[in-house]
């Protein structure tokens, strides 16, 4: 009787494989603008977030914010993981009045997104996904 690959334990290329997702850049309508943005400008943006209506404990949001801010202060302009934290924020921000399933979901699968793209964002990203 004969031993297959899978029987051998051999790999077998390509078979249940999971595609590698290409780095994509979001697009934002002032992109050119930001490339400016300083890491001050994102810890003030992150503070008027904190400063509105999240239906989240006080104690978690204090725990978001400061892993938040922690982070922020550790990057180094032009990053590109800032500029993407102020684009969230600043998306946030400009829909706190309009507050629709379709701007959350759009938000959250962004942040999604560039996690499965860039590496080392996890720590900052799931608590920006969960303040959306």
């Amino acid at each position: 009787m004969t031993i297959t690959k899978y029987q051998r334990g051999d790999l077998i290329e390509g078979w249940n494989d999971c595609p590698t997702p290409a780095k994509k850049l979001i697009v934002t309508h002032a992109d050119l603008d930001d490339k400016d943005i300083a890491t001050q400008d994102v810890a003030d943006l992150i503070h008027k977030v904190f400063a509105l209506d999240i239906s989240l404990p006080e104690r978690e949001l204090n725990h978001y914010q400061i892993k938040l801010i922690n982070n922020v202060e550790k990057m180094t302009p032009p990053s590109s993981d800032l500029i993407f934290i102020y684009h969230v924020c600043d998306k946030i921000i400009q829909n706190q009045n309009d507050e629709t399933p379709a701007v959350k979901n759009e938000l959250k699968n962004q942040i999604v997104e560039y996690m499965m793209v860039h590496e080392g964002v996890s720590s900052w990203c799931s608590a920006l996904k969960k303040i959306v």
